[in-house]
């Protein structure tokens, strides 16, 4: 359907339900209107800051707070609040970062929010943008990925052209990419994704190529030798040609054209199949990627996690083709969904998932819409993510489900 339905923490308004308080709300708060798509802001510190939606007729509305991404030109609202496109035709799709937010229309990305990084594109640093601009030198791109300092576009021959943060851009060096720089060596990419301080590609012929790299350690993320940050597309080694790209935090994983599943990066409790391997400046990681044993059948979707900012980390999760859900590492927090709050570098079951028809990782916590419509989530309840009114046991500094519990937020209603 397209009803739009939030829970959680009302961060600053971020619930968009008019309400300006803080609160953490385990009953839906519905959105009115119909909606396209949705995109919330990436998670700083564990806490999402803003959400932007598309309706159906094309405008982008946003809500909640502006303290870190001033793009959207009503500060800290609390109901959804149109973002105009200053001349452009209506958004045909919106993505979020954690200090910018990009869109298309007319085929062309549109940018807004912090530009100290020159994340929106532009021959500048010294200003931000409190409505959606432009991005030069990019042809007309057909997806748009947006990160924590930059974002990245690919064009209908398979070009990606990227800006903002130096390792975004495949430039290590002193100063950010104040124009969407075409990255060299990428060419017929088929899928672009960007992490928290890595961009990767996926491309037509299914290899995969990753460049950037942490501000200390890429924790093993561009899969070779090398423990500093990369300014060339690295070429993944060992990987089987890959049809599903995920990258989390500070992992990454494929699904191979033989459903095998691959990962490589931090893996200090296995969320690459295998607790460590390498040492990545006192991270467990995995440099060279590995195949994932003991998948109880084919995945067809992934769903990776973790917050290292807040010292937990990774996981990883697929969806079978039968729609049950099998995670592997971190677990301390329930993000594995098996009953126990062990960590598992070997693949569990979800319990209870069989008819998963979806699967989202946000942090941590992972959500699968069932095939009835309703959703169920597991791992930390933070401020009311996973949407139940049960009251859930302390896991550390947050709550946690270690088994899926129903988002009877969404009671009554379809997803």
């Amino acid at each position: 359907g397209s009803a739009l339905w939030c829970w959680g923490v009302n961060y600053n308004g971020v619930l968009g339900s008019g309400l300006l308080d803080d609160f953490a709300y385990e009953e839906a708060q519905p959105i009115p209107g119909a909606w396209a798509e949705v995109a919330p802001m990436q998670e700083r510190n564990g806490q999402e800051e803003h959400v932007c939606g598309r309706r159906l007729s094309g405008e982008l509305e946003c809500w909640g707070d502006q303290a870190f991404t001033p793009g959207v030109p009503c500060y800290g609202d609390d109901r959804p609040c149109i973002v105009e496109p200053q001349g452009a035709a209506p958004f045909t799709t919106v993505t979020t970062g954690s200090s910018v937010s990009c869109a298309l229309a007319e085929g062309w990305p549109w940018c807004w929010g912090w530009a100290d990084e020159a994340q929106l594109g532009f021959d500048t640093t010294s200003f931000d943008a409190r409505f959606p601009l432009p991005i030069p030198r990019t042809a007309p791109p057909v997806e748009i990925a947006a990160g924590f300092l930059g974002g990245c576009a690919r064009t209908a021959d398979g070009r990606v052209a990227c800006w903002g943060s130096d390792l975004y851009r495949g430039e290590v060096g002193p100063d950010p990419a104040r124009a969407a720089f075409p990255m060299a060596g990428v060419a017929e990419a088929a899928q672009v994704a960007v992490g928290l301080s890595s961009v990767c590609v996926r491309g037509g012929d299914g290899s995969v190529r990753c460049w950037g790299g942490s501000f200390d350690d890429d924790y093993g993320f561009l899969g070779g030798e090398s423990a500093r940050p990369s300014d060339d597309a690295y070429a993944i080694p060992g990987l089987p040609r890959a049809v599903e790209l995920a990258v989390g935090n500070a992992h990454g994983c494929v699904i191979g054209d033989d459903a095998s599943v691959w990962c490589w990066g931090e893996s200090a409790a296995g969320a690459t199949g295998a607790i460590g391997g390498d040492d990545c400046a006192g991270t467990p990681c995995t440099r060279t990627p590995r195949r994932v044993e003991g998948l109880p059948g084919t995945p067809v979707e992934l769903a990776l996690g973790g917050l290292l900012s807040l010292r937990e980390p990774g996981f990883s999760c697929a969806r079978l083709a039968d729609g049950r859900v099998s995670c592997w590492g971190a677990n301390g927090l329930g993000t594995l969904g098996d009953g126990t709050r062990v960590d598992s570098a070997a693949p569990v079951l979800v319990e209870g998932i069989d008819d998963a028809v979806e699967l989202r990782g946000v942090g941590l916590h992972v959500c699968a819409r069932r095939s009835s419509g309703e959703v169920w989530c597991w791992g930390a309840d933070l401020g009311g993510t996973l949407g139940t009114t049960a009251r859930l046991p302390a896991c550390g500094f947050a709550p946690c489900a270690s088994a899926p519990v129903r988002a009877t937020a969404l009671a009554g209603t379809e997803a």
